[in-house]
């Protein structure tokens, strides 16, 4: 921490009420500053109202007249920072609020950071907020002291401070794919190709691309890839934390044919929630039917705050992300833009066959239209959440004969509002109930959720 102190050079002046710093030859993002590093505090002469305990400050409170409390830092460089992240602990019944500011202490919060209690003043956890984006494009990058203030109001002890820290995230930001870190197989020039501003030659094979210092700070629980193919049966990208053969698995998006490699869509799918950390991402590819075709061509991706949410729009029945017979392609197959070859296997003690959509988010859905063809004897359709035999959204939505496999029509009908609010956001199964019959069904080609 002496390191980042003596990097800045510190010259004070007054204007307009604020503190400013005349050079800054570090930038203080992504720099983990000690609290306890502080260079002045309103409560110097009492050692009951902020201490300087080495590694962390403690009897963090204000003073009985509530005047504000707070402690002073040098001049930082905080151009980019999108987050901040303070380590705290709280041994007291309710915590506090921290306030952080640039310039002045009775300045704007460039952050208000809700202390809440960690069980024991030796309990650390982070508690990680937005930055405010006007006091960062306004004032971050000009040096201004930061203030951390204790928020008036109590004047029992709050909190302990250990360290804060600035970041910038990445979610939310597209990450260029052709700006990949590193390939495993880069001699390879017809497997994974760096194609100006987009990765093409995608196929098939124990190739894959990663990307360092992608920033999780703030959390993520969706991915959105801008994707083009010409493949009618398009592919999937496999998403890992770390590398494919010892990372772990983030989630996988099915890419649909977009009717050309120049033809430009976006594809995105609910993943399960990081919560924060700087992580090396690897793309993995896989084809829908085993073949080393080419698959698509990626122009970006993102990382997103919030799960995607699925109202108001068709999707394709054919991105499933999973099935009941996966080895079987006479019984559910991904025909590209639809899913066909619909029977029960009668030799299977198992249950109904169906196919999955992981991690589906249709909060607010009151009905759902699923558009058919039948040129078999049609049938019936379950809709569930969390597992394929119960969580009935829709039970038994008739599917009638339509005159043909390219005869296509829409059913509508209510979801089931209880299963929807209790079980939101889990993995949406299109379930056939099991009969006793061999025949092809129906094929599924879209579906649609609408509030």
């Amino acid at each position: 921490m002496s390191k980042f102190k003596k990097s800045i050079k510190v010259t004070a002046v007054i204007a307009a009420g604020l503190v400013g710093v005349t050079t800054i030859s570090t930038s203080a993002l992504g720099q983990m500053v000690n609290a306890a590093s502080f260079t002045s505090e309103t409560h110097a002469s009492d050692d009951n109202i902020i201490r300087n305990m080495g590694t962390k400050v403690g009897y963090i409170k204000n003073a009985p007249d509530l005047a504000p409390t707070y402690m002073s830092y040098p001049g930082m460089d905080l151009t980019g920072a999108t987050h901040v992240t303070v380590r705290a602990s709280s041994g007291a019944a309710t915590g506090g609020t921290l306030s952080l500011r640039l310039g002045r202490p009775a300045g704007t919060d460039l952050a208000a950071v809700n202390i809440t209690p960690t069980g024991s003043w030796d309990t650390f956890q982070d508690f990680t907020v937005p930055l405010s984006e006007y006091e960062i494009r306004t004032i971050g990058s000009r040096g201004f002291p930061l203030y951390a203030v204790v928020t008036p109001g109590q004047t029992s002890y709050e909190y302990d401070l250990e360290s804060f820290k600035f970041e910038r995230t990445s979610v939310g930001t597209a990450i260029e794919a052709e700006n990949f870190s590193r390939e495993r197989f880069s001699s390879v020039e017809d497997d994974v190709r760096k194609m100006g501003n987009k990765v093409g030659y995608i196929k098939q094979s124990y190739n894959w691309i990663d990307y360092d210092n992608v920033n999780f700070v703030g959390g993520s629980r969706s991915v959105t890839f801008r994707a083009a193919s010409g493949n009618p049966l398009g592919g999937t990208v496999v998403i890992y934390d770390g590398f494919p053969a010892n990372g772990v698995e983030l989630g996988r998006v099915k890419i649909a044919s977009t009717g050309s490699f120049d033809t430009f869509q976006d594809f995105s799918a609910n993943i399960p929630f990081i919560a924060g950390g700087t992580k090396r991402i690897s793309l993995q590819f896989l084809s829908t039917d085993g073949s080393q075709s080419y698959l698509f061509d990626l122009d970006s991706f993102t990382f997103n705050l919030n799960p995607v949410n699925n109202l108001g729009m068709w999707i394709n029945a054919a991105t499933y992300d999973g099935e009941s017979a996966p080895t079987n392609e006479d019984i559910i197959r991904d025909m590209g833009n639809k899913v066909g070859y619909i029977k029960n296997d009668i030799n299977s003690p198992a249950a109904a066959g169906y196919f999955i959509f992981d991690n589906f988010d249709i909060a607010g859905a009151k009905t759902v239209t699923v558009r058919y063809s039948s040129g078999g004897t049609g049938g019936v359709i379950d809709i569930n959440f969390a597992t394929h035999y119960s969580g009935e959204l829709v039970n038994d939505m008739a599917l009638p004969p339509t005159g043909g496999w390219d005869v296509i029509r829409e059913v509508t009908l209510p979801i089931d509002q209880y299963i929807l609010n209790s079980r939101n956001g889990r993995n949406l199964y299109f379930a056939i109930p099991r009969d006793t019959t061999s025949d092809y069904k129906f094929d599924i080609h879209a579906f649609r959720f609408d509030p």
